[in-house]
């Protein structure tokens, strides 16, 4: 019997001290307030990979957050277009970790500006 309760021990020894990782969109992780993100347009073009977006975890569990398609970046400027993700990059934080990935876009109304 103790051999038994040893071996189980150590195999739930490493799940206890990584603690759990919550999969999920980064959108669901932003309105659960379970992230903070910016985004900054670093290469000032239109399409392609040009947008950075900075994520904070701020929970005590581990995330892996996916991007999801279709999400419209809205500038704080109204004489700026929005620009709408195209990409379905992943994201893996550490708890309170902050954490970087480029990203895919496209133009959301072309006759505007080009977001910085």
């Amino acid at each position: 019997m103790k051999r038994h309760f040893s071996l189980l021990a150590a195999l739930l020894l490493p799940v206890v001290l990584l603690g759990s990782k919550r999969a999920m969109n980064i959108s669901d992780a932003i309105k659960s307030r379970f992230v903070k993100m910016t985004a900054v347009n670093f290469k000032g073009g239109y399409t392609g990979t040009s947008v950075r977006l900075s994520v904070t975890n701020l929970k005590k569990d581990s995330l892996d957050l996916t991007v999801d398609l279709g999400i419209i970046l809205k500038p704080e400027d109204s004489g700026y277009q929005p620009m709408v993700l195209a990409g379905e990059e992943n994201l893996v934080l550490a708890p309170n970790e902050k954490g970087a990935v480029d990203v895919e876009v496209f133009c959301g109304n072309s006759p505007l500006h080009c977001p910085k």
